[in-house]
């Protein structure tokens, strides 16, 4: 096993951070973890800094720099491209949705496009950086990829840089996907979830827990995760409550009864799969990651064999 040392935990932290840090504090922090059994050093590693940022009453993205490229920013990437688990990117993206905002701890939200797909951003109030423009495209050099709501977003932090874009850098960007196929999946998570409570988020939980703030009483929600299918290539679709609702004809507080009933919080995403599977639709949304969050959904009409696809899908899974 690599050896984990302080100064290889200080190399992870913000330069400012690190000055309020005792050297005994990180190594008790080290040990606790290799007594516990923790070996791995990337494990080890994340979880003495989540550890320390804990004990100081602030978040990991705000006690850890970037990986710079010579420019100082971290790499460039696109959101087609990035990752979740909370690496350090450069994005150039154009502002398409401001949201409002009651939650005095957060600046901004709302949404990023930059052609290849569309990722939630949150700006923190203290951070202390500079507003975006809705339709504006902006470089933001030095954002932390995250997950919310199952799908990417990023947080705009303290070392972040923003600047505007000139027209000869701009994109041109589409807003908007559209897709036409048959259901051939209801993947696992659709049906009734739990979703964290806490200012500012709403991922879903598991087991009641939540991954950025541990375990929650948390609130039911409905959702469907559906793959279409055209015939050449296949769609992952995410639909809110009201969609679901829409599409199913179960209500959350239906959904509630028969989970009650039955015992089982899985049981109205079973009874609504029969409802769903072989169904062709027309979804028009935002691409997120893989993802089209559907903003509408009407039925089409299939030329094609629904039941043939079915077929298929079922057997590239064996």
């Amino acid at each position: 096993m690599t050896e984990i040392t302080v100064d290889s935990i200080r190399d992870r932290l913000d330069d400012e951070f690190s000055e309020t840090i005792q050297d005994t504090d990180i190594q008790t922090e080290i040990d606790a973890y290799l007594n516990f059994g923790v070996n791995d050093p990337k494990t080890l590693i994340d979880g003495v800094i989540d550890r320390l940022a804990e004990n100081n009453n602030t978040s990991k993205t705000e006690v850890t720099q970037a990986t710079a490229d010579a420019s100082g920013a971290a790499p460039l990437t696109t959101i087609e491209d990035m990752g979740v688990n909370e690496e350090w990117v450069t994005l150039e993206a154009e502002v398409i949705q401001l949201w409002d905002n009651d939650n005095e701890s957060i600046s901004q939200v709302g949404l990023l496009s930059d052609g290849t797909g569309r990722v939630q951003f949150t700006s923190w109030a203290k951070s202390d950086i500079m507003l975006l423009v809705e339709n504006e495209q902006y470089r933001l050099e030095n954002v932390v990829t995250d997950e919310y709501q199952d799908n990417p977003q990023v947080k705009l932090n303290s070392s972040t840089d923003i600047s505007l874009l000139q027209d000869d850098d701009k994109k041109d960007i589409s807003h908007t996907a559209e897709f036409t196929g048959s259901c051939v999946s209801v993947q696992d998570g659709s049906g009734m979830i739990k979703r964290c409570t806490e200012d500012g988020c709403s991922r879903v939980l598991t087991s009641d827990s939540c991954q950025e703030h541990g375990t929650v009483d948390g609130e039911y929600d409905l959702r469907l995760k559906l793959v279409l299918d055209d015939g050449t290539e296949v769609q992952n679709v995410v639909c809110n409550r009201e969609i679901t609702e829409e599409l199913t004809g179960m209500t959350l507080e239906e959904a509630n009864s028969i989970a009650q009933e039955s015992l089982d919080t899985d049981a109205p995403g079973r009874e609504m799969e029969p409802l769903i599977l072989g169904s062709y639709f027309t979804v028009s949304g935002s691409p997120l990651g893989d993802f089209i969050a559907a903003n509408e959904i009407t039925a089409a009409t299939d030329s094609r064999d629904a039941e043939q696809l079915l077929i298929n899908a079922r057997s590239l899974s064996l």
